[in-house]
């Protein structure tokens, strides 16, 4: 029965299911194992399956895990001929509702560190393990993402670009190093509204930087919709929060 319920699985989803067998194919053929219904049957029917199929007969007194099924296989396909088997008392229902579920969000990019408050304003908050997980990312970054300012140069340290808050916002924060200055950083953040295509039209965007040990600092986007906030202490980023209240028009 067993086999026959492998075939008919095999036949709806087309093609093939690997059901563990009783014995081990190396010892025992899968030929003489798919024969146990038809060895089962014939008894039913009053054969002498021992004369139809003796490699069944062999192999049940070589394998007592055969001989076990064959006799469990006897009592079920006869009660099922004298309509002894029990209809199931509800049918099974399948709940496919997960199928329809979003998708789990990056650990490093989740709904923790952004959000909108009330009044309409891009919430980021920077944690410790942001950070962390920024700073793996960035160590793999090209030196396209250098930027020169004057006469030093400002190398990445960590990137955060947010997934697209809104369908027409997109947000990036950078934090850079400053020559070689190891105490303090620059932070750039970036305001791109899609809708108002590009420079030169990105000015106004107000943002908002702070955190518990520095005073609250506010600044409006350029043409580029860039803001800099120079000389930020390194041990200050990993409390940094910022509030972004873009201008669409």
């Amino acid at each position: 029965m067993k086999h026959k319920i492998k075939q008919v699985l095999s036949e709806i989803f087309n093609k093939r299911i690997e059901i563990p067998y009783t014995v081990d194919p190396a010892e025992l053929p899968e030929s003489t194992q798919h024969l146990l219904s038809a060895y089962v049957e014939a008894e039913l029917d009053g054969e002498n399956a021992a004369n139809l199929y003796p490699e069944v007969k062999a192999a049940m007194a070589k394998f007592p895990a055969f001989a076990e099924e064959h006799k469990v296989l006897y009592e079920l396909l006869d009660a099922d001929r004298r309509g002894e088997l029990e209809e199931p008392p509800t049918t099974p229902v399948f709940d496919f509702s997960y199928l329809n579920l979003p998708p789990v969000a990056d650990s490093t990019e989740t709904k923790s560190e952004w959000g909108f408050d009330v009044a309409g304003r891009l919430i980021i908050q920077f944690t410790e393990e942001l950070i962390t997980s920024l700073q793996e990312r960035s160590s793999q970054l090209t030196p396209l993402h250098n930027l020169k300012r004057g006469e030093e140069e400002w190398k990445t340290w960590i990137e955060y670009k947010l997934p697209r808050p809104t369908s027409d916002l997109d947000v990036v924060v950078t934090v850079k190093h400053v020559g070689n200055e190891s105490a303090f950083c620059n932070v750039v953040v970036k305001v791109d509204i899609p809708s108002r295509k590009g420079w030169p039209a990105l000015a106004g965007s107000e943002v908002q930087m702070n955190c518990p040990q520095m005073d609250t600092l506010s600044q409006k986007t350029d043409a580029f919709g860039e803001v800099v906030f120079e000389s930020i202490a390194k041990t200050t980023v990993s409390h940094l929060k910022f509030e972004v209240n873009p201008v669409y028009s």
